[in-house]
């Protein structure tokens, strides 16, 4: 075996992690296997530049063919913990900030105005946070806080800043109690599903819907393009962003941008008491995705039955050789934009087409889906 591994490291932008560009949110490191902890924390921190290189990181070991997560701990060696050579196509390790920035009580007060500027209210510095500042508002404080309190002596805020800052209060509760998933663990939540398993490799396979991409398809041609110039451009992501236009204003689940542009924005918003009479014959389906950008991973849902579309996920493989249009490392690249974008056009026109069809229509066509694997 070896005396270097490498690994596939996600960086999960949250927290202090949270305005890292795009480009470095997956890294791949080589390391000694005689090395642990401290070591690959410092070829991170080195890989993620300057301000993020100071942020103290929390590393999780991604167990191989499950997705579920365990704490490194400082003093583990990979010797111990890789006892075979890792897989190039999965994620090996997930990093976060090391202060599980979701603890909001852990916050000083610093650490709270960063986020505060973070969220786009539109708070000046000094008339605003340093009422934050003189009071010594940290973040257990902070969640105490109400629209009355923060009007009244000793806080004083004007109207606006107070109403904003209440809601914000709201909102960080809001995820305390919803952070990430009501579910403890991916066993729970295949459970929902009558899968009694840790890992992923034993939900059912269905029949991924395809549609052939031509290299001459011009959006095709434009995907490729964005994919190679957007290399070059420092992305940042902001979770639950504060939107404000002059046609539509909100906060929403996500931001991306680059600079201080808006490239896009991603909200979900599930429909809530949304009441209907459910017949026995009653049939819809949902196609999922989830990715990482490298990996694409395709589901299927009916009413208390999930599938994935392959046990392996589709990848789309990019390093910086793909810029050259002549490399093997740019057909590779190309394949894989062109497989994925494949299933995902595939999928859309198939439930597209199967919009208007009868419940029995529907159910008939994902129980063939469901039949080839």
């Amino acid at each position: 075996m070896a005396d270097f591994i490498t690994l596939n490291c996600l960086i999960v932008p949250i927290g202090k992690l949270m305005n890292i560009p795009c480009i470095k949110v997956m890294q791949s490191i080589t390391i000694g296997r005689g090395r642990g902890y401290s070591e690959l924390e410092t070829a991170i921190q080195s890989r993620l530049g300057a301000p993020f290189n100071q942020i103290p990181l929390k590393i999780c070991i991604v167990q191989a063919g499950s997705g579920i997560e365990m704490e490194m701990d400082v003093h583990d060696d990979f010797i111990d913990i890789f006892t075979e050579e890792p897989k190039a196509e999965h994620f090996h390790i997930t990093v976060y900030p090391g202060q599980n920035n979701l603890l909001y009580h852990n916050w000083d007060t610093e650490t709270l105005i960063d986020y505060l500027k973070e969220q786009n209210l539109k708070l000046d510095d000094k008339k605003h946070y340093d009422i934050l500042r003189e009071q010594e508002v940290d973040g257990q404080a902070f969640l105490e806080l109400i629209e009355e309190k923060l009007l009244a002596s000793p806080y004083n805020f004007p109207g606006g800043p107070a109403i904003k800052l209440a809601k914000e209060i709201k909102a960080l509760k809001e995820k305390l109690k919803h952070a990430f998933s009501s579910y403890r663990s991916l066993k729970e939540l295949l459970a929902k599903y009558g899968i009694d398993s840790n890992g992923t490799d034993t939900i059912p396979i269905f029949s991924l819907q395809t549609h052939e991409i031509q290299d001459s398809n011009k959006h095709f041609e434009h995907c490729m393009v964005e994919i190679l110039d957007a290399t070059g451009k420092e992305f940042s992501m902001r979770p639950e962003y504060e939107i404000v236009g002059d046609e539509s204003s909100g906060r929403v689940d996500f931001a991306i941008k680059e600079a201080e542009d808006l490239v896009c924005i991603a909200e979900d918003k599930p429909e809530r008491n949304r009441k209907r009479k459910r017949d026995d014959d009653d049939f819809d389906y949902l196609y999922g995705v989830v990715t990482t950008a490298r990996d694409w991973h395709f589901l299927l849902y009916t009413l208390g039955v999930i599938s994935q579309g392959s046990k392996l996920p589709l990848s789309i493989e990019f390093s910086e050789d793909a810029l050259k249009k002549d490399s093997v490392e740019y057909q590779t690249l190309h394949n894989g934009v062109k497989k994925v974008l494949g299933v995902v056009v595939g999928l859309l026109k198939d439930r597209a087409c199967a919009e208007d069809d009868s419940h029995s229509k529907k159910k008939a066509r994902i129980e063939e889906y469901r039949s080839k694997k």
